[in-house]
């Protein structure tokens, strides 16, 4: 077997550390992106345009909501045929049945159309985040390792605040002590007169 010679031995350490540094490289623009992209998400705004306000999207909701208005409209027709048919077509009651339908198809309306509302916006929070996760995905990490790593840093802070404190306890002990004794020889004291 022929040993490797000194001069291959160079180039591949130094295409290993090319790879590394490449490689370091993406991870460090992922990180950065989606810091830059956080940061937007913190301010409010969207990475991508909002899926739930296409053009496509709006025309199949509108689709579904002219259908349930629809059978809303066909429900509030037969109950007005059937108070016709109890009542007589010029009574009192008339009127207030087809008042009562008109209030019932405007409440089916906004109660449908604010709950569509609410889950696209709570559906767009979930796919910006997506949007955001997927700054990571170069650098080979999720935002749950990265989100630890800075944790980390945090519990690292917060463990040296605890060894302060920590450090005055004897001390805040002394203190505590020093009052409580005080605090039953007074009442010894005066107790007894």
């Amino acid at each position: 077997m022929g040993r490797t010679g000194e001069s291959q031995n160079k180039q591949a350490a130094a295409d290993a550390a090319s790879q590394q540094n490449a490689a370091n490289a993406a991870s460090m623009a992922a990180v950065n992106k989606y810091n830059s992209d956080l940061e937007l998400r913190r301010q409010g705004k969207d990475l991508g345009q909002d899926p739930f306000t296409t053009p496509d999207y709006l025309s199949n909701l509108n689709r579904n909501f002219a259908t349930s208005a629809d059978a809303t409209s066909n429900a509030a027709k037969a109950q007005l045929q059937d108070t016709a048919l109890r009542t007589g077509t010029n009574s009192a009651s008339t009127t207030a049945a087809i008042e009562n339908t008109q209030r019932n198809a405007q409440r089916t309306a906004n109660t449908g159309l604010n709950q569509q509302h609410a889950n696209d916006y709570l559906s767009n929070i979930d796919y910006q985040n997506a949007l955001l996760q997927g700054d990571l995905a170069p650098a080979g990490i999720t935002n749950s390792l990265y989100g630890s790593a800075i944790s980390g840093r945090n519990n690292a802070d917060s463990n040296l605040t605890q060894f302060g404190l920590a450090s005055y306890g004897p001390w805040n002990n002394l203190i505590s002590a020093a009052g409580s004794a005080a605090s039953g020889a007074a009442s010894g004291y005066f107790g007894k007169h």
